[in-house]
């Protein structure tokens, strides 16, 4: 069984993807995997979405739903890791937290723990400032999976 990291970007895409009168069964059935384990996602997941990419009340879901989420505390030693493979996925000069360091320390601490792990995002491509969390997962051994491709598997409907 795989378990889902999904970042801001990914979930995100989950209101662009879905047809606004199936948003409420989709987020019923991400609800269940959140409280079955198989969708993680950290705390700053659930801000940056609240802050900056809200437009159809995601982040408030992941707010609401983020009880339901465990994580280890080992997860800290996991970002060492990241940071010596993958140092360009922070950008030196933001003066913003950057979640993509948390979204690939979880999904290292669930590949090293024994579970098959996709990171669900859509931030492909590098930027002048920083290396995309795709790009970081290739360096880092972890499956990436478009939003797209998460929903399809996941929904028990079509949602567009």
């Amino acid at each position: 069984m795989n378990l889902y990291v999904i970042d801001a970007y990914g979930l995100s895409a989950v209101g662009d993807l879905v047809e606004p009168s199936l948003l409420k069964k989709a987020l019923h059935e991400l609800t269940d995997l959140v409280k079955d384990g198989r969708l993680r996602f950290p705390d700053s997941v659930w801000r940056e979405c609240c802050k900056y990419l809200d437009e159809h009340g995601l982040g408030l879901w992941a707010k609401s739903v983020a009880g339901h989420l465990s994580t280890d505390s080992s997860t800290w030693a996991h970002e060492d890791e990241v940071l010596d493979q993958a140092s360009d996925l922070v950008d030196p000069d933001a003066t913003e937290y950057q979640t993509q360091v948390d979204v690939a320390k979880i999904a290292v601490w669930l590949q090293s723990s024994g579970h098959a792990v996709e990171v669900v995002t859509e931030d492909v491509g590098d930027r002048p400032d920083r290396m995309s969390l795709t790009d970081a997962c290739i360096q880092l051994g972890l499956a990436t999976l478009s939003t797209t491709d998460f929903l399809d598997a996941v929904l028990s409907f079509e949602y567009s």
